[in-house]
């Protein structure tokens, strides 16, 4: 009986610890897309910044295009 109690004890144990990192997990990518957006954002902003001749110069798009480079990277992921 004891070592049913054991295996079962430990199995729940085992579930919970498993339970938590995958929360850790979520967690973690969360802010971790948080903090790529951030960084997009700030780009995005100096673009916009930025006059249309020098958009065509720097990296060969116009204004309508901004966003779709910016985020191009988050798109395919």
């Amino acid at each position: 009986m004891a070592h049913v109690m054991n295996t079962l004890n430990g199995s729940f144990a085992a579930t919970i610890v498993s339970a938590f990192a995958a929360i850790g997990t979520k967690i973690e990518a969360g802010f971790e897309a948080l903090a790529a957006a951030n960084s997009c954002s700030h780009i995005s902003k100096a673009m916009n910044n930025m006059t249309d001749a020098d958009l065509a110069d720097k990296y060969g798009i116009n204004r309508d295009q901004i966003n779709a480079y910016v985020f191009r990277e988050t798109a395919l992921s």
